[in-house]
């Protein structure tokens, strides 16, 4: 897809990969509406299908919806609370699945694509003490993997993009964590590696339901 003047609308675009897409599409003049967590309470469901709808009807004719939106809550079962559990399958999972379904009649065009970005997390639970985390991000590829199966053959494509550990300040301890682990040999994406990824699925003509980019020590770190 030549990306020149078409449509993109990114999800969570104010946080350390959603930008970096943003500045990504940029490059191939692409028209990019970013929605930021200011601009939509996904924890909020009436407000979700308010601005779905708003965003459809302002850009009737999308190539490619980005959900780069997330939270990283890690937290055990013995000190989980109800609102840790909430707020991880609202913000990672049910408010980005209504927001595409508010804007799915505008992506009902050809060649259209929705890409989620996932976590290793989602495919096998490698780290400890991260329930609330692991579960939204299970479902998330579940969800997107679904909706693959949905749309066989139709349009939108749906698309997950499964990544391992990326520099940035998402989840506890942020970047300082991740420098401190950098230093010890752990290895990071950095946010532009993935975007410019995303632009890649985004023109890829053999698109896949599932990609999977893990840096080698994934596994290895915390």
């Amino acid at each position: 897809m030549d990306l020149k003047e078409k449509v993109v609308v990114v999800l969570g675009a104010n946080g350390g990969i959603g930008s970096a897409i943003v500045r990504e599409l940029a490059k191939t003049g692409a028209v990019v509406v970013p929605i930021t967590k200011e601009g939509v309470d996904l924890a909020n469901l009436d407000e979700v299908e308010k601005v779905s709808a708003e965003v459809a009807k302002e850009h009737p004719d999308i190539s490619a919806f980005i959900n780069a939106t997330g939270i990283g809550v890690y937290r055990g079962l013995s000190d989980l609370e109800r609102n840790d559990w909430e707020s991880s399958l609202n913000i990672n999972l049910t408010g980005p699945l209504f927001f595409i379904k508010g804007i799915l009649p505008s992506l009902n065009k050809n060649d259209s694509v929705v890409i989620n970005l996932g976590s290793g997390l989602g495919k096998k639970p490698y780290y400890k003490e991260r329930i609330p985390y692991i579960v939204s991000k299970f479902g998330l590829r579940g969800m997107s993997l679904a909706l693959s199966r949905d749309f066989e053959g139709k349009y939108p494509n749906f698309c997950l993009v499964t990544l391992g550990s990326v520099m940035t300040g998402f989840g506890s301890g942020g970047l300082v964590k991740r420098k401190e682990l950098e230093k010890k040999g752990k290895l990071y994406f950095t946010p532009e590696w993935v975007a410019e990824r995303i632009v890649y699925v985004i023109k890829d003509k053999e698109r896949q339901s599932e990609y999977t980019f893990y840096p080698k020590d994934y596994v290895k770190g915390n």
